[in-house]
């Protein structure tokens, strides 16, 4: 039979005491086994459930899924929880990166998906990054600066394959030089030294590295004016590709590091007045850490992203061509080969180069092929 009776309940003991750990309510389940057997009902109830002892032992595949289900209401959901589904990253910061490869994001109502898959869900819009690019150029002292070789092609790129309305260059003082009157030459896109106020704390705390003020710098703008922020060491190569991914998406990051596991603050486009953006740049001032050099700039936006207590989808591609090597000297090894990066697959090829004059514009390698192909656009 597959109830029994109370007699044979009470005639064996162990048979009544593994039956008492399911019945009932999760209140029911707490009482004690005398109170079990004193209610006929409730031993009927559960043994519909469970069937008999010797049922569960016939039957292996059902004594398992039983055991899992032993205990309180409150253990068979932590058993549950853990053997069924995969825990999500979320301790430190060092965890995050140590198993970058098994990131899940939370559900914002847009997404759970591995940051490998992480791209924007067509909700039916056409987002409007504005036709601007904006660059900062600082200083230490109040010294008009001029721009280098490098910086000028940098420059020439965003000019010759977006075609913007406008190019800002950030900075805290006056532009001179060879290349700044070249560029006040060009037709079309208007072009301006923003002159702004320096920037010497975030919060209580005094900035260490002039090159966290020029992202910050580039993240305010985004938020003023919305287009494209770049460092001076990326060539903007496809436009097409680029423009494709701003009509989908609020922002357009880029991928860091050898398997992408952090955001390339070198190239950020995003409508203006993007909450991401606003999110991030609050990070700052709530959690600077001077001495982590890409902690505010690089790690931060995925802490954003990963935000489980968000109640905002933000709709952001992440491109995978930008860079993905964050060893400056392994970069610039492949890029002083022939053929050592596809470059002409990139949207924008991030080349990590510094200093450099004309001369390199004759280099018979993939650096100088990828400034031959601007200069003759």
């Amino acid at each position: 039979m597959r109830q029994g009776s109370l007699q044979q309940s009470q005639n064996s003991p162990q048979k009544a005491q593994w039956l008492s750990r399911n019945q009932g309510s999760f209140q029911e389940s707490q009482n004690s086994l005398q109170k079990i057997q004193n209610s006929l009902q409730e031993i009927q109830w559960s043994s519909r459930r469970q069937g008999s002892l010797q049922e569960s032992q016939n039957s292996p595949q059902k004594a398992q899924w039983l055991s899992m289900r032993q205990g309180s209401l409150q253990e068979s959901q932590n058993s549950l929880q853990k053997t069924r589904w995969p825990s999500r990253s979320q301790g430190s910061l060092q965890e995050s990166l140590n198993s970058v490869q098994n990131i899940q994001w939370p559900n914002l109502g847009c997404y759970n998906k591995k940051f490998d898959e992480y791209k924007p869900i067509d909700v039916g819009l056409t987002y409007h990054h504005p036709s601007i690019v904006h660059y900062a150029k600082l200083s230490k002292d109040n010294h008009p600066v001029q721009l280098t070789f490098l910086e000028y092609m940098s420059i020439m790129s965003a000019y010759k394959f977006l075609q913007p309305k406008a190019i800002f260059i950030h900075t805290y003082t006056q532009i001179e030089g060879k290349y700044w009157n070249e560029i006040q030459t060009w037709t079309n896109t208007f072009v301006e030294a923003h002159i702004i106020p320096p920037v010497t704390h975030f919060g209580n705390n005094r900035v260490k590295y002039i090159q966290h003020v020029a992202d910050y710098v580039k993240l305010q703008a985004l938020v003023e004016f919305g287009g494209l922020m770049s460092d001076f060491d990326l060539i903007v190569i496809n436009a097409s590709r680029l423009h494709a991914m701003q009509r989908l998406s609020e922002c357009v990051l880029s991928k860091g590091g050898p398997v992408g596991q952090f955001v390339n603050a070198g190239f950020i486009s995003c409508i203006r007045n993007s909450t991401f953006i606003r999110l991030w740049i609050n990070k700052y001032h709530e959690d600077y850490r001077p001495d982590l050099y890409v902690y505010n700039s690089s790690l931060q936006p995925l802490h954003i992203l990963e935000n489980k207590n968000s109640t905002r989808c933000h709709n952001v591609y992440l491109d995978s061509t930008v860079c993905l090597d964050p060893n400056a000297t392994a970069e610039k090894l492949r890029w002083k080969k022939k053929g050592g990066v596809n470059w002409r697959s990139k949207t924008a090829a991030h080349h990590f180069y510094k200093r450099g004059d004309e001369k390199m514009l004759k280099d018979k390698n993939s650096l100088g092929d990828m400034l031959r192909h601007v200069m003759r656009a």
